[in-house]
């Protein structure tokens, strides 16, 4: 599998190109423990040159594991864009290597916080039930503070 795109721009075609394919995955440069590539990038582009510049329209997808935000759980993501387009300027180029503006596009929308809903699944934790810190209920047998119990904020009435 290729890991580069290069379009040349020798005797080019008034109508532009279509490239289609895909680019090996190790492109994305993203390995850690959140977000790892688990594909390839699959391309679908138009190429028309307009001047100076190259025009790429089309669609890309990439297949990522992410891991939930909130109950730490891996899940898998498809990253899909319909209607892509990018613009690059060539200058006096005859080749240009697209492979890296492509990548661009699907990692700056790698979500920050992913969460399991993305992905359609549900998560085993739920926004609306986050039992943290002090509003938990009290266990038996073990002080702690439950919810209601004001006295552990009694501290920050004393101070100056």
């Amino acid at each position: 599998m290729k890991d580069r795109l290069v379009i040349s721009l020798d005797k080019w075609p008034e109508g532009g190109r279509y490239c289609e394919g895909e680019l090996d995955g190790s492109i994305f440069g993203v390995e850690n423990e959140d977000v790892k590539e688990c594909g390839s990038l699959r391309y679908a582009l138009n190429a028309q040159m307009h001047g100076e510049e190259l025009l790429l329209s089309g669609a890309l997808s990439a297949r990522f594991r992410l891991q939930c935000a909130r109950c730490l759980r891996e899940f898998e993501y498809e990253l899909r864009l319909d209607d892509v387009h990018i613009s690059l300027e060539v200058g006096g180029e005859r080749q240009v290597d697209v492979t890296e503006a492509l990548r661009e596009e699907l990692v700056i929308l790698l979500p920050a916080y992913p969460k399991c809903e993305i992905s359609g699944l549900e998560c085993d934790i739920k926004d609306g039930n986050m039992h943290f810190g002090l509003d938990k209920e009290g266990v038996p047998e073990v002080e702690s503070s439950a919810a209601g119990d004001g006295k552990v904020w009694d501290v920050l009435d004393h101070l100056k």
